[in-house]
């Protein structure tokens, strides 16, 4: 049976192994046969099925959100695959596809017996050298092979002489790993990836940031007997009424004494009523607790109306 596999080497589905047989769907959902969890991979993203009639294996997309690519090509119905493809599903997980040898066959096939062949003589690397004897020599006894030295320089010592027996193994041939394409490379990153920033060690300590200022406001009041009037609103506590040490001192009738106070905090501005008789007002609204109060907003205390305008900081 035809069989083929789907791994990935590199980015956020790296380690990932996948036999494939006859069929196999490619998803998010449970029901897959290859189930990869992503969020941009669609429920029922694409299959790989085993065309018998062509003998190879056949891809479809099957309608998902982000597409499936072929060596870099959107698949558009059903695609061919080769033994070796790239398959890149959402734009951002590439899975390399190989196409696996036929396991009955792989059995069925028997080893071939390598006959062994005669090696040709072996010929001496230097010239040969006819050597003159002279008529007063006189031979020596020839030695046995146990006797016979064994010259460490000869270059017959690196040559192997094969019986007539002999026989040679067949190599044995480790199964290749599977080629990588350079394709491999083009890894996308998905969205919520943020790369980390490489550390610089800064040679000058950072100037520490300048202080950011804080608003000024002013009170104006307009309607008075003696013309508007405008009074600084300072970092703290400041009391706004009829009595002479207040901080806001307004002579209208319609004030209580002690009529409502601001604060000032952190460039924060809140204001609250004291229990005046009149009441006090933010934007015709009448206030009964501390209230926050902003740039634009009209405030009224009894029957004296006043705004609050923020200027620009020194």
């Amino acid at each position: 049976m035809m069989k083929a596999r789907l791994f990935c080497k590199t980015g956020q589905l790296a380690g990932a192994l996948f036999e494939i047989g006859r069929e196999a769907t490619i998803g998010k959902a449970p029901g897959n046969s290859i189930q990869l969890y992503p969020q941009s991979i669609s429920g029922k993203h694409a299959r790989i099925v085993f065309d018998e009639k062509e003998k190879r294996f056949i891809i479809e997309d099957l309608g998902s959100r982000n597409g499936t690519r072929v060596d870099g090509v959107r698949v558009r119905g059903k695609e061919r695959l080769s033994e070796l493809n790239i398959i890149t599903f959402s734009n951002a997980f590439d899975f390399l596809f190989q196409v696996m040898e036929d396991v009955s066959e792989e059995r069925d096939r028997k080893p071939v017996k390598q006959l062994p062949q005669n090696p040709a003589p072996l010929k001496p690397s230097v010239p040969d050298r006819k050597t003159k004897v002279s008529e007063d020599f006189v031979p020596l006894p020839s030695l046995s092979k146990e006797d016979e030295p064994v010259s460490p320089k000869t270059d017959e010592r690196q040559k192997t002489v094969f019986d007539d027996g002999a026989f040679s193994l067949p190599a044995f041939q480790e199964k290749p790993e599977p080629p990588v394409s350079d394709d491999i490379q083009r890894t996308k990153v998905g969205v919520d990836f943020t790369p980390v920033p490489s550390f610089v060690e800064p040679s000058k300590p950072p100037k520490p940031a300048a202080p950011e200022s804080l608003p000024h406001y002013v009170l104006i009041f307009e309607g008075l007997k003696g013309g508007p009037a405008a009074f600084d609103l300072k970092e703290g506590s400041m009391i706004v009424g009829r009595e002479q040490s207040s901080a806001i001192f307004i002579d209208d009738g319609s004030m209580s004494r002690k009529h409502a106070e601001f604060v000032l905090k952190g460039g924060t501005l809140t204001l609250k009523d004291l229990g005046s008789k009149n009441h006090t007002y933010i934007d015709n609204q009448r206030i009964s607790k501390e209230v926050e109060v902003k740039e634009g907003m009209k405030i009224t205390f009894g029957l004296v109306k006043a705004r609050l305008v923020r200027k620009p900081s020194r």
